[in-house]
């Protein structure tokens, strides 16, 4: 008898689950015997624990919308507010402390006499006292793959013949414009360096072209080379510039930075670099999809776990990507490339002066 009342609990349990009147009569103060309740709970239970998922374990509720997102879905009570993303770097107490919070820093084995490092090797300063020429740095780490990305504030006032942030490879001599004064990265036509010039020139092969409106103190200049593609792509204080130019894939690049100007500085904020995943790829097919006047953590509901390791890693690539001064250049389609477009050879009135300027 006594195997047969335990072998009957199950089917007691999922009677009373077929039914709600089954539920009721096994709450206390209903008709049956101590014994019977306890078996009808016991079976009860054990029903809902087998199609019950543990709140741990539910899988994503973010709602999915189409792409791309029509007026109605950005209206939706789906959109969160937001605001154009900042960059992370802007803020004073986000800026390391010590060299072990960067992927690479600048090189002091290659830094000449008139190059300074400091703050962890990660400001470097030129022309201590005063300037005859051009002097540059590079970083202590060669790149030959994946995603990089790195943001270098422009710390003292900007002037002069040139101040260039960009990359190069090992065949850069940095002497070689010693006693001169000239725009340093991307003037050899042997396309061993390319860099982008304060003035809002970009140069690469001996030639320049028009990229963007010029920068000065205090502007964050975004770099990312994408070894995957062979490209590289600049951002100012935020704002998506474009992709400069391509053809760099199957080489190493060293990030570098020049400067003719006395007392000129400048100073990483952030180096990084990582594998090209699907997930980067997944989130540069949102960024495309989502207009770039827009944030595209602020637009889309997300997990917040995904949503605050998104904004740690690749703030620079999802926030708000509009840049009022810049438009004309984007209108002008400057940003397309700069392999495959025909560029004319500006004539020597156009190009800056390479003597007699500090």
């Amino acid at each position: 008898m006594k195997r047969k009342a335990e072998g009957s609990q199950p089917e007691e349990g999922k009677k009373r689950q077929k039914t709600k009147d089954g539920d009721r009569s096994s709450e206390p103060g209903s008709s049956g015997t101590s014994a019977e309740l306890g078996r009808s709970r016991e079976g009860s239970s054990n029903d809902r624990n087998e199609v019950d998922v543990p709140t741990d374990e539910r899988p994503c509720m973010c709602r999915l919308a189409s792409w791309p997102p029509s007026p109605e879905t950005l209206r939706s009570p789906m959109i969160v507010s937001f605001t154009p993303a900042k960059s992370e770097a802007t803020l004073d107490n986000n800026q390391p402390d010590s060299s072990s919070d960067f992927d690479w820093v600048w090189d002091d084995v290659s830094m000449k006499s008139n190059v300074q490092l400091s703050k962890n090797k990660t400001e470097v300063r030129f022309h201590t006292n005063y300037s005859l020429g051009t002097a540059s740095a590079r970083s202590n780490q060669a790149l030959v793959e994946g995603q990089n990305y790195w943001e270098i504030k422009m710390v003292s006032p900007v002037y002069g013949t040139d101040m260039m942030i960009g990359v190069g490879t090992d065949k850069v001599d940095p002497e070689k414009y010693f006693n001169q004064f000239c725009s340093m990265l991307g003037t050899d036509v042997k396309e061993e360096s390319c860099g982008l010039s304060y003035l809002g020139y970009f140069y690469f092969g001996g030639k320049r072209k028009q990229f963007c409106s010029r920068f000065g103190q205090g502007a964050i200049i975004g770099v990312h080379l994408d070894l995957w593609t062979g490209s590289l792509s600049f951002y100012k204080n935020g704002a998506f510039l474009g992709v400069a130019c391509k053809g760099l894939k199957g080489r190493e690049w060293y990030p570098m930075v020049s400067s003719t100007a006395a007392k000129s500085s400048m100073c990483l904020i952030r180096t990084a670099s990582f594998e090209s995943s699907l997930q980067y790829m997944c989130c540069q097919t949102l960024r495309k999809a989502v207009p770039q006047e827009l944030d595209v953590l602020g637009v889309l509901d997300m997990p917040p776990g995904l949503k605050k390791f998104l904004k740690n890693n690749l703030y620079w690539l999802l926030g708000a990507q509009i840049d009022t001064e810049d438009t004309k250049f984007r209108s002008q389609g400057t940003q397309t490339g700069w392999k495959g477009k025909k560029t004319k050879r500006p004539s020597k009135q156009s190009m800056p002066s390479t003597s007699g300027k500090k």
